[in-house]
């Protein structure tokens, strides 16, 4: 399975800078997007008196941004 992913990201990529993107670049910003989102959801959840290290899936469903 490791392979079939690596094959697909390798693929996907190459298609990225065919069409001129930085596919680096872009990996970076959903990721920085993501970690983001992450602390804005732990933010939130404290507010609501939670432990944001224990959170289930549902209070991360009504924690996440947007």
């Amino acid at each position: 399975a490791g392979s079939d992913t690596g094959t697909s990201l390798f693929a996907r990529s190459a298609v990225a800078k065919l069409a001129g993107e930085d596919p680096e670049a872009a990996l970076r910003g959903v990721a920085r997007r993501f970690a983001d989102d992450v602390r804005a959801a732990e933010r939130s959840a404290r507010a609501a008196g939670l432990d944001a290290e224990r959170l289930t899936a549902e209070q991360w469903r009504e924690h996440w941004p947007g």
